[in-house]
């Protein structure tokens, strides 16, 4: 820092997140966190960092069950939420980003 200069520490990241606020289904949209994927300090450390960048975040869930039709959230959880009887799909995903995944639900 004595040279004046910050670096970018997160910048994939940075990058990733800007792409996914440039989709159509993104832009506008509040975006919810499942709250029940935060069970390590890997986990709660990546979605610090992702809702910092996130366009318009919203409130968290406590499960993904709490997510109503139509609407976007960060979640960790996605093979079992193929086990309910609701349709989610999984809108944004990347290595970066592990292990969150946008989930819509249908």
């Amino acid at each position: 820092m004595q040279s004046g200069l910050f670096t970018d520490r997160s910048r994939e990241l940075r990058e990733k997140m800007e792409y996914l606020s440039s989709l159509d289904i993104i832009k506008n949209q509040p975006i919810k966190v499942d709250k029940s994927g935060i069970n390590n300090s890997q986990s709660q450390s990546k979605i610090i960092r992702i809702s910092l960048l996130t366009p318009k975040l919203d409130e968290g869930l406590e499960n993904i069950d709490q997510l109503k039709k139509s609407e976007l959230a960060w979640s960790t959880e996605f093979r079992e939420i193929k086990n309910n009887n609701y349709s989610y799909e999984v809108i944004y995903e990347n290595d970066i980003l592990k292990p969150w995944k946008l989930i819509l639900k249908k």
